[in-house]
């Protein structure tokens, strides 16, 4: 039996059909790292809109289409966040329950939402992460009414008060 050409690392040193080998494999590593992230990723990545609420509030109450899809809706107009995540629909307060500072939506990781001005952050169901806020993003009364949420803007829930509300002002999307 003929005996094949067996190369060594030697003899490849430098030649283009080495380095392309290097190439491939380190592409390689970097897809496979992504797929075992990419649940991960896809899961962190949440569609959010800055919008201005056309209706200002009737008796306190203001009313928005359930959305579509997970992600967040801010309402400047009004200052309320509308929130879809995991199939439940949540309506926070736009401000920080530390100092009162708007708070910013951030995109990707864990972190949703920040405040700016002594960086507490909040996942999108407004859960506190770290900062010097002390308790969870103030969520606001909300029921569904057919295709709509309805939401009670001078009904702000304190998770360190109230944690049975709290834990309650949610709705099924």
């Amino acid at each position: 039996m003929p005996m094949l050409h067996q190369e060594t690392d030697a003899e490849c040193d430098g030649c283009a059909l080495h380095a392309d080998r290097r190439a491939f494999l380190g592409r390689v590593v970097s897809a496979v790292a992504v797929a075992a992230l990419l649940p991960e990723l896809l899961q962190a990545v949440q569609p959010l809109a800055v919008t201005r609420h056309v209706g200002r509030a009737s008796h306190g109450l203001v009313r928005y289409p359930i959305p579509a899809a997970d992600g967040a809706t801010v309402d400047t107009t009004n200052e309320v966040i509308i929130v879809r995540s995991a199939g439940k629909c949540f309506a926070f307060a736009l401000s920080c329950p530390h100092q009162r500072a708007l708070l910013r939506i951030r995109s990707g990781g864990a972190t949703a939402f920040q405040c700016p001005k002594h960086k507490s952050e909040y996942t999108l169901d407004g859960v506190f992460i770290r900062g010097r806020a002390t308790r969870n993003m103030d969520r606001l009364a909300i029921r569904r009414d057919g295709a709509e949420l309805v939401v009670d803007i001078e009904s702000e829930i304190h998770s360190d008060t109230d944690g049975a509300a709290w834990a309650a002002a949610t709705v099924t999307a």
